[in-house]
């Protein structure tokens, strides 16, 4: 018997309860099964009582319970009945764990009177199974109280924590193992509700942050199993901002069920009506390629339905705006041409270097184009990318240079505005590439003719200035002298004849 009772001292975590239960297995070494059983029920009291003075350090509403204990001890009242009720009401047992400890601490009170029974080695070996696997083994685990102060002080103590990301990760997960696991959902609903209602709140902007990252921290460190029980659609109905913002999250979203996740796309893309920075969380989802089929097919609509200046501040990739951009630089418009071209040079070149070999030299095509037309950014643009030290695609450089000189049907016609600037564009390409690119715009010069209606005389005058100006600035990374051959070797067209 004794062996099993030292079997259970190896489960009790503090060494403050194991004062009392030690002294349990002297009486049961003794033979004093009636005291060893008060002893074991006193372990289960006095760690109740120290678990409630822990918890008031934190908790407003242990403090209350942790009063009242001192205050009917100090009037030597009996405590226990107590205990164990305040225990059960403040979530440190459930109502089966409350009623296995009940009927220990009933047959306490039995075996307590030296005229009753006293108790058998097997209600012995049973209360302290009992007491150890219910109370002593368990670390001291904070509850609604405390987590109530929690959203008190992240949405209205402004100074609690400092506006910074890291600092409020840090928090979360410092406070997350003092605190009931189960009551995690619980919690971070009520905090969602209270976030909700003050999102709006431009003053309120530093704790809305803060309880974002707060909650967000949280969600990745739940554990699996709290998570699969949690039936988030209903948080994604009852506070569709705050729980989309959480949940959107890649390492989150990917975890929670298809039919949550449908739900956290639809709530972001229903707030880029109002607010189009609700695109960043679907971006961030985009990037780590975190969407079904499906769902990527709704996010590139919500896309299209927002010009490419709406989405500048935004940083939606650029692959998704191209379509739209391409039909802006068509338009002919300076109003179109401007914006999107402002958009494009905002991008990082990276995500220039990213679009197709296709979209690259179509790009370039277009840009030249819009420059000719002395659309004022496209002509700042087509000089800082002439100019600028960054290294270009190859293919968006053969777009530039051959929208100089040839169209989609081959037919010959010169802009000259920007072709020093176009050419000089080559620079940015590595050597070996520059010869290419020129080949192939001989070949298309020597395959086409020129265009109808347009006279090929003053064109071959000016594009022979430039050519000429330029030979010597590319020296041997670059033979120019057959283009000016191809050029010279261009017919009048029909109506210079």
């Amino acid at each position: 018997m004794t062996g099993k009772l030292e079997g259970y001292l190896a489960g009790v975590l503090d060494s403050t309860d194991r004062v009392l239960f030690e002294e349990a297995i002297g009486c049961a070494k003794a033979s004093s099964l009636r005291a060893a059983y008060i002893m074991v029920w006193l372990s289960c009291a006095e760690s109740l009582k120290r678990r409630f003075k822990i918890a008031s350090a934190r908790d407003g509403a242990a403090a209350l319970i942790e009063g009242e204990i001192q205050r009917k001890e100090n009037n030597q009242q009996a405590v226990d009945a107590y205990l164990l009720t305040k225990a059960h009401e403040y979530g440190f047992l459930t109502d089966a764990e409350v009623l296995r400890l009940e009927h220990v601490y009933k047959m306490r009170c039995l075996y307590g009177h030296p005229y009753e029974i006293k108790p058998s080695e097997e209600d012995l070996v049973a209360a302290a199974a009992a007491v150890v696997e219910l109370v002593l083994s368990r670390p001291v685990k904070l509850r609604h109280g405390f987590l109530t102060e929690q959203v008190r002080l992240l949405l209205k103590e402004v100074r609690f924590l400092d506006d910074y990301e890291p600092a409020v990760a840090e928090y979360a997960r410092e406070i997350m193992p003092r605190v009931d696991g189960a009551l995690w959902p619980w919690f971070l609903e009520k905090l969602w509700v209270e976030t909700e209602a003050i999102i709006a709140d431009s003053t309120m902007q530093v704790c809305v942050q803060r309880s974002l990252w707060f909650s967000t921290c949280c969600i990745k460190e739940l554990s699996p199993t709290v998570l699969a029980g949690w039936d988030l659609r209903q948080d994604l109905t009852a506070t569709p901002i705050t729980a989309a913002y959480v949940l959107s999250d890649p390492a989150i979203f990917v975890v929670i069920p298809p039919h949550a996740q449908d739900i956290v796309i639809g709530n972001l893309i229903h707030r880029t009506r109002t607010r189009p920075t609700a695109f960043k969380q679907l971006q961030a989802l985009s990037r780590a390629m975190a969407f079904s089929e499906r769902q990527w097919q709704r996010y590139k609509d919500a896309v299209a339905s927002f010009s490419p200046e709406q989405l500048s501040s935004v940083e939606v990739e650029l692959e998704l705006l191209f379509d739209s951009l391409m039909n802006d630089l068509k338009s002919g418009n300076w109003y179109a041409q401007n914006p999107a071209i402002r958009v494009i040079r905002n991008r990082p070149s990276a995500e220039i270097f990213a679009l197709t070999p296709e979209q690259q030299t179509v790009l370039g095509n277009n840009i030249l184009q819009c420059a000719e037309g002395t659309a004022g950014s496209a002509v700042e643009y087509i000089k800082e990318l002439a100019a600028g030290p960054a290294p270009l695609p190859e293919p968006l450089v053969a777009g530039l240079v051959t929208e100089c000189f040839v169209n989609e049907q081959n037919e010959i016609r010169f802009k000259t505005l920007y072709m020093k600037e176009a050419i000089q564009c080559l620079k940015h390409v590595p050597p070996s590439l520059r010869q290419p690119i020129l080949d192939d715009v001989v070949s298309r010069i020597s395959k086409g003719k020129p265009k109808s209606g347009y006279w090929m005389k003053p064109g071959r005058t000016e594009t022979f200035a430039v050519l000429k100006g330029l030979v010597e600035q590319f020296g041997e990374s670059a033979d120019l002298s057959a283009l000016l051959l191809a050029v010279e070797a261009v017919p009048p067209s029909e109506d210079e004849r």
